[in-house]
Parts: structure tokens; sequence; C-alpha cells
């Protein structure tokens, strides 16, 4: 998934790769990279993954993306983001929150063998 913008001139754009709208999302040997999520009247979060259900990275690389508010690489929100032998690297966020990775709302991250690059905003 590469090169994509999720973009709204409304209030909230979500998941400039991908969003997740119901159920949960796995992915394996993909890369997400290059992608937007943008607003410029209101918030955009995810720029590359966008979620609220359980999301599973296995073999993934999420890396050079970027999103107006939160959540430049991945953007999780209530739900558990497991990460396995995964790459989170290189994205930013403006205003609101972490550059790699945001959780809010109560959701939780597992990790192994993973790499997450420290980016800032």
């Amino acid at each position: 998934m590469r090169g994509n913008t999720a973009y709204t001139d409304k209030s909230v754009a979500d998941g400039g790769g991908i969003a997740v709208g119901n159920g949960s999302l796995t992915l394996s040997r993909v890369e997400v990279s290059d992608n937007a999520a943008e607003a410029p009247n209101g918030s955009a979060f995810g720029g590359g993954i966008e979620s609220s259900y359980p999301t599973t990275l296995i073999n993934t690389t999420v890396a050079s993306n970027r999103a107006a508010t939160s959540g430049g690489g991945v953007d999780i929100g209530s739900a558990l983001l497991t990460l396995v032998n995964a790459t989170i690297s290189g994205n930013t966020a403006g205003s609101g929150g972490e550059g790699d990775i945001f959780l809010f709302g109560g959701a939780s991250a597992a990790l192994a063998n993973t790499l997450r690059a420290l980016t800032g905003h």
C-alpha cells in the first residue's frame, strides 16, 4: 500500500493507507509507506493505518507515512495492536500525537522482535 492520501475538507480524515471501519485487520509481509491523512479544516489520524479494532502486523513495515494530527504510522483506539517482526519507522504527525504509533482510548500494544525507530512529531 503506497502513495495514497485520505483527504477531506470536512472535520476528520482517517487512514491514509488503510482505514479499518469494522472487524480486525491482519497484515503479513506488507509494506505500508508514503501515505497521508490530511484534513486542512479538521483532524487527520493514521497516515499509514487507522483502526479501532484488533490489528496485527507480521513481517510488515510501516514507514514514511504522515498524519496531520496523530499516529503518522499507526493510530489505534480502544484495541490491541500486535507487532511481530515489524518495522515502524520514519512516520510523522502534526499537532496531536506520536509520529510512529499513537495509542488512545485504552488501546495497548504487544511487540515481539519489532523495531520502532524513534521519530517525533
